[in-house]
């Protein structure tokens, strides 16, 4: 994960990232860092058409901890499910029932 000089999470190396955080997925903001990727888009804009609901957002480093689920999404990959972060396991499952709703098999 890659942070803003205050500490918020803004995106992976090369890579967008969605986090499901107290059963809420989140996507950071953008708003001064980060790059609004094309996958990025195609994602939360089928998010918003399935009622899917998604918040963007400033998370913080200290929030590591309390993260449910994380995947990696960037124009060569629409998911990439993330297994462990810092040694703790997390449920890559949601990352693969959101996969299906959101028929990213689909994106050629």
């Amino acid at each position: 994960l890659v942070t803003d000089v205050q500490g918020m999470i803004v995106e992976g190396v090369s890579s967008n990232c969605f986090i499901y955080l107290k059963d809420t997925w989140i996507t950071p903001e953008l708003r001064y860092n980060g790059v609004h990727g094309v996958m990025r888009a195609e994602i939360l804009s089928r998010m918003e058409k399935l009622n899917v609901p998604v918040a963007h957002g400033f998370i913080d480093m200290d929030e590591i901890a309390n993260i449910q689920a994380l995947f990696f999404c960037n124009a060569l990959s629409p998911m990439k499910a993330v297994t462990h972060l810092d040694g703790k396991p997390l449920d890559a499952q949601i990352c693969v029932d959101l996969f299906h709703t959101l028929q990213l098999n689909q994106i050629h």
